[in-house]
């Protein structure tokens, strides 16, 4: 959000949104404040919750999806929005380098500079946006609940045959 607003400030980002998906968590008054503090609270939707059937419109419809997650275990909502193309920007810790790999995409997630140099980098040039977009959605493909289901078979099945344990 700091970012954000940032950017904003410098006149950057004029007629983008930010919208936040998500339940009130804990410490959510904390965000609310913050948001409504700023000038540009007027800029900034909360959805609230939403239903998983209704993640790939909000995803796909983005410009980038921003996910700066401390702590992940697998980090699946920016593995959904590269599958919907969406050129993501994610924290560089936790699961998300595994999942990105070489993608240009990573920032120390409480780097607010970092952040704002990053959104700039994936706006300010079309071709780079495109090209982003596309190596996102093909990163996503390597991914699938079969090949999950097919990696945890396997496991199983070295297990009861006494090889892993």
């Amino acid at each position: 959000m700091e970012a954000f607003f940032n950017l904003r400030s410098k006149n950057e980002l004029n007629g983008i949104k930010l919208v936040i998906i998500g339940k009130n968590g804990f410490n959510s008054k904390v965000i609310y404040d913050f948001v409504n503090a700023s000038p540009f609270k007027d800029e900034v939707i909360f959805t609230g919750y939403l239903n998983d059937d209704d993640l790939p419109k909000y995803y796909a419809g983005a410009t980038i999806m921003l996910y700066l997650s401390l702590f992940e275990g697998f980090g699946l909502p920016v593995l959904e929005a590269m599958s919907c193309a969406t050129p993501v920007i994610c924290s560089n810790t936790s699961c998300f380098p595994e999942i990105v790999e070489e993608l240009d995409v990573k920032v120390p997630p409480t780097d607010v500079n970092a952040v704002e140099e990053k959104i700039l980098k994936i706006l300010s040039n079309t071709i780079y946006y495109e090209i982003l977009s596309q190596r996102c959605y093909e990163k996503s493909l390597k991914y699938s609940w079969t090949e999950s289901a097919r990696v945890y078979h396997n496991v199983f099945e070295q297990i009861l045959k006494g090889k892993i344990g």
